[in-house]
C-alpha cells in the first residue's frame, strides 16, 4: 500500500486532475491530503453540511476516476458549520 502523504504538493503544482493523474502514474494507491482554505472563505463561512459534503465528494471523485484512493481529508481551518 503506497501512500501520498503530502498529496498537496502536487496538486498546488498541477491542479486536482492532473496531480490524480501524476500520484497514479508514480505508483500511489492512496491519499491523505488537506484542504487549505481561508477563515473567510465560503468553505468555512456560508456552507452547510450538504455544501461541505458535495465538494469533498467531489475531491474523491477525481482521485478515484485515477485510481487512487482517498484515505484522509482534513482542513486547515476548523469547521463551525
Amino acid at each position: 500500500m503506497n501512500t501520498a502523504i503530502q498529496a498537496g504538493f502536487f496538486i498546488r503544482k498541477s491542479g486536482m486532475e492532473k496531480a490524480a493523474k501524476e500520484i497514479a502514474a508514480l505508483g500511489y494507491e492512496n491519499v491523505f491530503y488537506t484542504l487549505h482554505f481561508r477563515y473567510d472563505d465560503p468553505f468555512n463561512t456560508t456552507w452547510g453540511d450538504k455544501e461541505i459534503g458535495e465538494f469533498c465528494d467531489e475531491v474523491k471523485g477525481i482521485f478515484q476516476k485515477n485510481g487512487v484512493k482517498l484515505k484522509y481529508l482534513a482542513t486547515n481551518i476548523e469547521l463551525f458549520n
